[in-house]
């Protein structure tokens, strides 16, 4: 993924809008139109959408396929189809989805359904 190899490159502070038009900019039909109200790129009469970083559960974490932490750190938004997974620590098991998909219309898979970290009992 070209993206993944520009992350190196972001700054801490660096618009998150202007980064995700650099790097679809590079996609087949370049020339990207970004607009300031919502992170999104216009390639005619199709639209490429970014999610925002979403919040692990509570005692759980998540895990991006492909970045370095300090990219992590940096980056506030996530390419359309990039998938992340919740983790929870010690012996607590994730309750719902376990893993979320980055949609075109900005969203994230499964959001009605809430995911929890809860305690696994060995009976």
């Amino acid at each position: 993924m070209e993206w993944l190899q520009s992350m190196h490159n972001v700054k801490e502070g660096a618009g998150s809008v202007t980064l995700l038009a650099r790097l679809l900019a590079r996609l087949p039909g370049g020339g990207a139109n970004c607009l300031r109200t919502r992170p999104s790129v216009s390639f005619g009469s199709l639209k490429a959408f970014s999610c925002a970083i979403i919040r692990p559960p509570r005692d759980g974490g998540i895990r991006y396929r492909g970045l370095t932490q300090e990219q992590i750190r940096s980056v506030q938004v996530l390419p359309v189809d990039y998938e992340i997974e919740y983790i929870c620590r010690g012996n607590r098991v994730i309750v719902g989805p376990k893993v979320r998909k980055c949609l075109p219309n900005g969203t994230w898979t499964d959001l009605s359904q809430r995911s929890r970290c809860c305690e696994f009992n060995h009976s």
